[in-house]
């Protein structure tokens, strides 16, 4: 197959003979099953209903493939943009930044688009997915059971905004605090999903008369970030994380 057939609906930077060194590793690994560049994006947007774009970003002779997703309505404007990627030597799908118009954004499209990078994981035979969690996100993949690493929430940003953020909180209990503070000192991970869960509720900073759980205003509105995975191979959390990501994100958890 031509290079320039493997690559047909995505549109190709000029890589040079890096596209060369890309193609040959996607033939063999892709080439037997057909699957191609475009038929990666068309899943990672399925069950959106809109016509999109997609243009490959980087890819190298080491497996790894970058893309960016453009959707397009019927008056031609952008309902969402976001950027996917790959890399069969680490085995992890990145889930890069996704950005949903704001009229658009109580649709359940984030959860649709976390679902299919899921099945197309599988599909890979992927063994992680990875999040860079920010804003609202830094909530949201808490909830669905993906991990900070070590990295990230001992040695990151992630708990000072926790707990600048605590400190301006003026309503909430003493016992409560205190449960909150034991939480963002734990060097386990694990403690981050303790906090999504905390289910008091105080005024929201971003929607003024509304109130939301504690959880998500330490992670959705404190500016915290974090670094993180759900992992497919066994390990110590991996019952809970699976239960989390189910009930969460594909809906069918008990």
């Amino acid at each position: 197959m031509k290079t320039s057939d493997l690559f047909l609906g995505v549109k190709v930077l000029p890589f040079g003979h890096e596209l060369e060194k890309g193609a040959e590793w996607w033939l063999s690994r892709f080439g037997i099953i057909e699957f191609k560049p475009y038929d990666f994006c068309r899943k990672l947007v399925e069950h959106v209903p809109y016509d999109f774009d997609c243009r490959l970003e980087k890819i190298t002779g080491q497996r790894y493939a970058e893309f960016e997703i453009l959707g397009h309505d019927a008056c031609g404007q952008p309902p969402y943009e976001t950027s996917r990627a790959f890399d069969l030597n680490s085995g992890c799908l990145f889930q890069g930044y996704l950005e949903i118009r704001k009229d658009l954004r109580n649709n359940g499209y984030g959860t649709i688009f976390a679902r299919n990078c899921h099945n197309v994981a599988l599909m890979l035979g992927l063994t992680r997915l990875h999040v860079t969690a920010v804003d609202g996100g830094a909530y949201f993949w808490a909830r669905a059971g993906f991990l900070p690493s070590q990295e990230s929430w001992n040695r990151g940003k992630c708990k000072e905004f926790i707990r600048c953020k605590l400190d301006r909180l003026e309503t909430i209990t003493r016992p409560v605090r205190a449960r909150i503070k034991q939480l963002v000192d734990s060097e386990k991970p694990i403690s981050l999903w303790a906090i999504a869960d905390e289910p008091t509720l105080v005024a929201s900073d971003i929607h003024p008369g509304q109130n939301i759980s504690l959880g998500r205003a330490l992670l959705a509105e404190s500016g915290t970030t974090w670094k993180g995975t759900l992992e497919y191979n066994d390990h110590e959390y991996h019952e809970q994380q699976h239960k989390r990501f189910n009930r969460y994100i594909l809906g069918n958890a008990p």
